[in-house]
């Protein structure tokens, strides 16, 4: 059985205007350009008492060698959105939404994905090598992916036109 690796996640809450159509695009335009796997887990709207509730949660993975496949996993909620025309300069803009979001991404890596290390004997000199001689190639797999976290998370800040656009990194 492979290892998971997980790192820190980060979160970005919004309130105010978005286009949900945009966003998402933005998101699997970036996944793509990466070339990352888009594997979409749910994409729900539910109707609720004031608005409606959207929920996704996608993971994206990228193989980087045959032992080490970097994994992100998105998780995009939204509360209270409702339907509104934006006008701009006098003219209608667009049909855009209104709400509040919380989108969340954690970064993961995982170890001998193929399963090749995974008889007994293999399996203990695969734990001894994570363990000791590996510990800063584990390490510097799972900055890239943190970096790289990071980076779509200053792409959907952008698209949202939040002021703190930028990521620490």
């Amino acid at each position: 059985m492979s290892e998971v690796i997980k790192g820190n996640s980060t979160r970005i809450k919004f309130e105010g205007v978005f286009d949900w159509d945009e966003l998402y695009s933005t998101i699997t335009g970036w996944v793509f350009s990466k070339k990352f796997d888009y594997y979409e887990r749910n994409n729900v709207r539910k109707r609720e008492t004031y608005g409606y509730k959207r929920e996704l949660k996608a993971e994206i993975e990228r193989e980087e060698s045959g032992y080490v496949k970097h994994m992100l996993k998105i998780e995009i909620i939204s509360y209270h959105m409702e339907d509104i025309e934006v006008v701009e300069n006098g003219e209608k803009k667009k049909r855009t939404r209104t709400g509040m979001m919380t989108i969340e991404i954690s970064p993961s890596i995982e170890l001998d994905w193929q399963d090749k290390w995974n008889k007994k004997f293999k399996k203990k000199a695969r734990d001894f090598m994570h363990k000791y001689i590996m510990q800063g190639y584990v390490q510097e797999q799972l900055d890239k992916i943190y970096y790289e976290m990071y980076k779509l998370q200053t792409k959907i800040k952008e698209e949202l036109k939040m002021e703190a656009k930028y990521s620490a990194y």
